[in-house]
């Protein structure tokens, strides 16, 4: 999962996280932005909190991710020798 497709999901605030596979997560921003734009400006701050966190945490998941794929491929090689 990419953090740059968690950011541009979470123009809908709350889709990105469910992107990530955090749906819970997801709906409680999606409630908590929709109702803090009713409340006026802080809507927008809020949303964009949302969609960082979202890509974040997208982030952290897939540099994991990376390592764990580039450790297997020196553990593959160093097999041959």
């Amino acid at each position: 999962m990419r953090p740059l497709i968690a950011f541009g999901l979470s123009i809908i605030p709350g889709l990105g996280h469910v992107y990530q596979g955090q749906a819970i997560r997801g709906v409680i921003w999606f409630f908590g932005v929709t109702i803090a734009y009713g409340a006026g400006p802080i809507g927008y701050l809020l949303h964009l909190i949302c969609a960082v966190s979202a890509a974040s945490y997208g982030s952290h998941r897939y540099e994991e991710r990376r390592r764990r794929r580039r450790g297997r491929r020196i553990d593959r090689v160093s097999a041959h020798f």
